[in-house]
Protein backbone atom coordinates (compact mmCIF):
# COMPACT_ATOMS: atom_id res chain seq x y z
CA UNK A 1 0.00 0.00 0.00
CA UNK A 2 1.36 3.39 -1.00
CA UNK A 3 1.31 6.16 1.60
CA UNK A 4 0.78 9.75 0.47
CA UNK A 5 3.40 12.01 1.98
CA UNK A 6 2.60 15.63 2.81
CA UNK A 7 5.00 17.94 1.00
CA UNK A 8 6.58 20.81 2.87
CA UNK A 9 6.25 24.34 1.50
CA UNK A 10 9.92 24.18 0.44
CA UNK A 11 9.22 21.05 -1.60
CA UNK A 12 6.14 22.63 -3.16
CA UNK A 13 8.11 25.67 -4.32
CA UNK A 14 10.81 23.64 -6.06
CA UNK A 15 10.66 24.03 -9.78
CA UNK A 16 11.75 22.01 -12.74
CA UNK A 17 12.95 23.16 -16.09
CA UNK A 18 12.02 21.55 -19.39
CA UNK A 19 13.92 22.33 -22.57
CA UNK A 20 12.29 21.86 -25.96
CA UNK A 21 14.83 22.34 -28.73
CA UNK A 22 14.79 21.96 -32.48
CA UNK A 23 18.05 20.23 -33.42
CA UNK A 24 20.16 22.24 -35.84
CA UNK A 25 21.02 18.94 -37.53
CA UNK A 26 17.34 18.40 -38.44
CA UNK A 27 17.16 18.38 -42.26
CA UNK A 28 13.98 20.49 -42.03
CA UNK A 29 15.48 22.92 -39.52
CA UNK A 30 14.81 26.11 -41.51
CA UNK A 31 11.18 25.25 -42.29
CA UNK A 32 10.43 24.15 -38.74
CA UNK A 33 12.21 27.17 -37.27
CA UNK A 34 10.08 29.47 -39.45
CA UNK A 35 6.91 27.66 -38.40
CA UNK A 36 7.92 27.95 -34.74
CA UNK A 37 8.59 31.67 -35.20
CA UNK A 38 5.28 32.15 -37.03
CA UNK A 39 3.60 30.69 -33.94
CA UNK A 40 5.51 32.94 -31.53
CA UNK A 41 8.14 30.43 -30.41
CA UNK A 42 11.90 30.04 -30.72
CA UNK A 43 13.89 27.00 -31.84
CA UNK A 44 14.92 26.57 -28.21
CA UNK A 45 12.29 27.03 -25.48
CA UNK A 46 12.96 26.61 -21.77
CA UNK A 47 9.90 26.21 -19.58
CA UNK A 48 10.10 26.46 -15.80
CA UNK A 49 7.33 24.92 -13.77
CA UNK A 50 6.77 25.08 -10.03
CA UNK A 51 4.92 22.32 -8.26
CA UNK A 52 2.76 24.95 -6.62
CA UNK A 53 1.63 26.42 -9.96
CA UNK A 54 -2.08 26.86 -10.61
CA UNK A 55 -3.63 23.76 -12.27
CA UNK A 56 -5.20 25.79 -15.09
CA UNK A 57 -1.84 27.44 -15.79
CA UNK A 58 -0.20 23.99 -15.85
CA UNK A 59 -2.84 22.75 -18.29
CA UNK A 60 -2.29 25.70 -20.62
CA UNK A 61 1.48 25.30 -20.36
CA UNK A 62 1.21 21.62 -21.25
CA UNK A 63 -0.84 22.50 -24.34
CA UNK A 64 1.85 24.97 -25.42
CA UNK A 65 4.57 22.36 -24.85
CA UNK A 66 2.67 19.82 -26.96
CA UNK A 67 2.21 22.44 -29.69
CA UNK A 68 5.96 23.15 -29.77
CA UNK A 69 6.82 19.43 -29.71
CA UNK A 70 4.45 18.70 -32.60
CA UNK A 71 6.11 21.34 -34.74
CA UNK A 72 9.56 19.98 -33.87
CA UNK A 73 8.45 16.45 -34.80
CA UNK A 74 6.68 17.33 -38.08
CA UNK A 75 7.81 15.15 -40.96
CA UNK A 76 8.67 16.17 -44.49
CA UNK A 77 5.35 14.95 -45.93
CA UNK A 78 3.33 17.40 -43.87
CA UNK A 79 5.72 20.27 -44.49
CA UNK A 80 6.18 19.58 -48.20
CA UNK A 81 3.07 17.90 -49.64
CA UNK A 82 0.43 19.99 -47.96
CA UNK A 83 2.20 23.33 -48.01
CA UNK A 84 0.57 26.36 -46.47
CA UNK A 85 -2.88 24.76 -46.34
CA UNK A 86 -1.72 22.07 -43.89
CA UNK A 87 0.14 24.67 -41.85
CA UNK A 88 -3.07 26.70 -41.57
CA UNK A 89 -4.99 23.57 -40.52
CA UNK A 90 -2.20 22.68 -38.09
CA UNK A 91 -2.37 26.15 -36.55
CA UNK A 92 -6.15 26.00 -36.30
CA UNK A 93 -6.09 22.58 -34.60
CA UNK A 94 -3.44 23.69 -32.14
CA UNK A 95 -4.96 27.09 -31.35
CA UNK A 96 -4.56 27.95 -27.69
CA UNK A 97 -3.53 30.89 -25.62
CA UNK A 98 0.04 31.08 -24.44
CA UNK A 99 0.33 30.83 -20.69
CA UNK A 100 1.01 33.93 -18.66
CA UNK A 101 4.51 34.51 -17.41
CA UNK A 102 3.71 32.89 -14.05
CA UNK A 103 6.86 30.81 -13.69
CA UNK A 104 7.23 30.40 -17.44
CA UNK A 105 10.35 31.43 -19.21
CA UNK A 106 10.21 31.23 -22.97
Amino acid sequence: MEVDKQLSSDELDKDCSILLELAESDPLFDKKKKLLQDNGFHSKEQIRIKRSSDPSWLSTTLKVMVRIARIIKLDEDILHNYGKQSIAIFRYQQESKRPSDQGLQL
